[in-house]
């Protein structure tokens, strides 16, 4: 019976306890009947800020603080996100706004009410969205020594400050205790979203924490867009180009992207995986302007060559296939020299004064024109190009990429050996004009010793003069002709084609269309890869990436082509392991 006695004891007073601690609880969460949110730049953890959450919980126990950390000085930041808290708390009672964010070089601070929302803080603008978004008449400046602990505003530094004014706009003391009327409180310049003509106004309005940028440009106004279009963005004194998408991963990393923003469909623009408000110098205020984007890609070239021919219609496929349509999204201003290298400086300025976005030079000799005549300000993206440091494409200027052709001449005679493996003697034709020619004469003398081979050489600095040349090679009794990395040669492969089969000569070259034009043979690096990946690269630097961040790319050199009909016509029996090696075989 004790027993039983203490259990019913033991028990009462669990349940006594345990209702006890479930009433105070209760009561405790019930005694916060006010929300202070501290706004500031200035972390937790300042002398300020501990100040003024000392006093507060010194003398209003019932006051909730709410402390929302802000960018260091950026009071248009703070504009922003105090406004989207008034806005979003609107209709909630006992609501009180303390803004510390102090740049803008005033030393007065002010105060006014939004319905039943207090707000207190510097007069320099952080007002700016609340006023425009609530029509505010009625601001006060806080200034008289009685609701400031009996001090003077001008005489008080700033934790007293706001230690002194946050208590007493926490009494709920008439706001015309605090100081006399101020008419006309500063605010900044904005700008609504708006259409004008069929361009799309707005302006930045914050920056979060990974660089980018929201707007206050809004899904109505956006009627002109679709997704996947360019548009050319005007960032107050900066332009450029980004994609309209749906999330950061709608483009590669590194490019430029905008889409409407999920939690409250305004305009963000964005880098994937990268800083939007640092690569453009975006910053909350920045007035924006939208445009339908059509790109203007500038085209140089030197000749037509069949390898000049099939990369720049690679690289326009590229872009398609990437979703760019030519004369909605892009625009192609193309020039030839034609063989004439003369030509090439004038072409060159050309595209820099029509306005081009970017220009691609196809060819040693465009290319080397382009970095002479084309502002820094136009990215250069090269292709079809030998060896861009022995040409000197970076020594001239900045904003430059590119892509690689250059054969590995090691392969490149390793492969003819095993082709010809008797092979001692062979003559090469080349433009002693082309650096990248020259580059390529100097790579095959270097390891001709390696494969016992001596090479018989002539130039032609133009195509007329390749017969002439090949001519003078023939007369050493050579076994076979070797061409590879010029621009005058390819462009007359048909008549050195020509001759070799008259004089059943193999010819060999690092281009495998040059073997469906009646070479041989050919090993060459990948040109429908080098032309996809040039389409690539360019929509890559349009779309934000820094050229001179991206190293010149090269290919490995193992592209085999081999010509039947060539072969049958010589009296050449090309061996089955090449054959079967071999991507292309022409017949």
């Amino acid at each position: 019976m004790k027993f039983i006695k203490y259990l019913i004891i033991s028990l009462s007073a669990f349940l006594l306890i345990t209702s006890c601690t479930e009433n105070n609880t209760t009561e405790v969460i019930n005694t916060k009947t006010k929300t202070l949110f501290l706004l500031s730049d200035m972390a937790r953890s300042s002398d300020l800020i501990i100040g003024v959450e000392a006093m507060v919980a010194k003398n209003h126990s019932n006051v909730e603080i709410k402390y929302i950390e802000t960018k260091a000085f950026d009071y248009k930041d703070a504009a922003y996100t105090i406004s989207r808290l008034a806005i979003e708390y609107q209709g909630k009672d006992s609501l009180y706004f303390a803004m510390i964010v102090e740049p803008g070089g005033t030393d007065q601070r002010i105060i006014f009410e939004n319905n039943n929302q207090l707000f207190l803080g510097p007069n320099n603008g952080v007002a700016t969205r609340l006023i425009n978004h609530f029509d505010l008449k009625d601001f006060y400046l806080v200034e008289n020594s009685d609701i400031l602990g009996g001090s003077e505003s001008k005489d008080l530094p700033a934790t007293t400050f706001y230690k002194e004014a946050i208590n007493s706009m926490l009494k709920d003391l008439p706001l015309s205790n605090f100081g006399s009327v101020l008419d006309n409180p500063v605010v900044f310049p904005t700008q609504e979203n708006e259409n004008e003509g069929e361009s799309v106004l707005g302006e930045i309005m914050y920056i979060d924490n990974f660089g980018n940028c929201i707007s206050n440009i809004e899904l109505n106004n956006l009627d002109q867009f679709s997704e996947g279009d360019l548009i050319k963005v005007t960032a107050g004194g900066k332009q450029f180009f980004t994609r309209y998408g749906t999330y950061y991963s709608s483009v590669p990393v590194g490019q430029n992207v905008c889409f409407l923003n999920t939690e409250n469909t305004l305009l963000e623009f964005a880098v994937n995986l990268d800083n939007a408000s640092e690569r453009y110098g975006m910053q909350a205020g920045t007035f924006i302007k939208l445009e339908k984007g059509k790109v203007k890609i500038g085209v140089l070239r030197f000749n037509s060559s069949i390898d000049s021919e099939n990369i720049l219609a690679g690289m326009k496929n590229s872009i398609s296939d990437l979703g760019y349509e030519t004369n909605r999204d892009i625009e192609y201003l193309e020039l030839n020299a034609g063989g004439d290298s003369d030509k090439l400086p004038d072409f060159a300025k050309q595209l820099a004064q029509a306005g081009c976005d970017i220009v691609v030079p196809i060819s040693t000799p465009a290319a080397q024109a382009a970095v002479r005549e084309v502002g820094e300000d136009i990215p250069i993206v090269f292709t079809y190009i030998t060896d861009p440091i022995s040409a000197g494409l970076y020594d001239i200027r900045s904003n430059i990429t590119g892509l690689s052709d250059q054969t590995n001449f090691d392969d490149y005679l390793e492969f003819i050996k095993e082709i010809m493996p008797d092979l001692s003697l062979a003559g090469r034709i080349y433009n002693d004009n082309e650096s990248n020619s020259t580059f390529a004469q100097e790579q095959i003398l270097a390891y001709a010793n390696y494969y016992n081979l001596t090479i018989e050489s002539a130039t032609a600095q133009a195509p007329d003069y390749v017969d002439i040349a090949y001519q003078k090679v023939m007369a050493k009794d050579v076994e076979a002709i070797l061409i590879g990395s010029d621009n005058t040669i390819a462009s007359a492969i048909n008549v050195i084609a020509g001759d070799c089969k008259k004089d059943s000569i193999p010819l060999f070259s690092d281009s495998f269309a040059h073997t469906e034009d009646g070479a041989l043979a050919s090993i060459s690096v990948d040109y429908d890869q080098l032309a996809k990946q040039t389409g690539e690269l360019v929509i890559s630097v349009l779309l934000g990436n820094n050229a001179d961040d991206i190293e010149y790319k090269k290919f490995p050199t193992n592209i085999i082509a081999i010509n039947e009909t060539t072969a049958t016509s010589i009296g050449f029996a090309i061996p089955q392991e090449i054959k079967d090696k071999a991507k292309y075989i022409f017949k």
